[in-house]
């Protein structure tokens, strides 16, 4: 089995690349992934899926669930709520926060998407057609 990673940074990738020589790392957006149709058995995005800057969220969602295999296919990612550190001191509207401060400053005047709670969340999966839906939880600002 192979791994696959995309990037918004051509420098991580390039990074990624020479440390993990056997990783496909490729740059692109999460809502045009470089992939063809039910190929991945998991997708996991962990601080990364949530960054909207071209696409409405629902349309990540949708790109990620092409990319995965149908009826096998697991989605592992975290979200931001509304007590996440990417949303203090940004501008919030729409279910929307335009980044300011991001820690490590390279996602500043991006945008990400924000729930009120993890609830919010898993009802769009549901929506979306997304299947044994576990959500896992920490509050914590790891920063």
């Amino acid at each position: 089995a192979g791994v696959s990673a995309t990037e918004i940074s051509p420098q991580i990738c390039e990074l990624v690349r020479k440390n993990f020589p056997n990783v496909d790392a490729r740059v692109a957006y999460s809502h045009s992934l470089p992939f063809e149709d039910s190929v991945f058995d998991c997708c996991v995005g962990i601080h990364s899926l949530y960054y909207c800057q071209e696409a409405a969220f629902p349309d990540i969602l949708e790109e990620v669930k092409r990319v995965l295999k149908e009826n096998g296919g697991r989605l592992i990612c975290s979200i931001p709520t509304s007590n996440s550190y990417l949303v203090d001191g940004n501008k919030c509207y729409d279910g929307y926060c335009q980044v300011e401060n991001d820690p490590l400053g390279i996602r500043n005047g991006l945008r990400i998407k924000l729930y009120e709670t993890s609830d919010e969340w898993e009802l769009q999966l549901i929506e979306m057609g997304y299947q044994n839906i576990f959500i896992g939880k920490s509050d914590s600002n790891w920063w």
